[in-house]
């Protein structure tokens, strides 16, 4: 059963699969990586970021997504990966395009 970004905060090095819905996105200019974020404003403590490494957003293209800040902004999400602190907060770091997937309504309501 999926984690929440809350229960995960517990999980530190630990692999994990948290369901959260994305309320923030946004693709740095600073460190060419994509953010997915649980909660709106990224400076939030209970905030988990979703980052997407240089080379794992640029495998999104190869399944069609070329801006996965869009595609996943507003979305159910379940992701698997590791759960880590950077700069004080809670990340999972994504390489990998099979590391996301989007949560069908029908899946959550079953």
């Amino acid at each position: 059963m999926p984690l929440t970004p809350l229960e995960a905060s517990n999980r530190l090095n630990e692999q994990v699969t948290v369901e959260m819905l994305v309320k923030a996105s946004k693709n740095c200019p600073h460190c060419s990586q994509v953010f997915l974020d649980s909660e709106g404003d990224h400076h939030d403590p209970r905030n988990m970021a979703v980052a997407l490494t240089e080379t794992g957003a640029a495998r999104f293209k190869g399944t069609r997504i070329d801006d996965p800040a869009t595609h996943f902004k507003g979305k159910i999400i379940r992701v698997q990966g590791v759960v880590t602190l950077k700069d004080n907060r809670l990340q999972i770091v994504v390489d990998d395009p099979r590391q996301i997937e989007v949560v069908e309504e029908k899946e959550r309501e079953g």
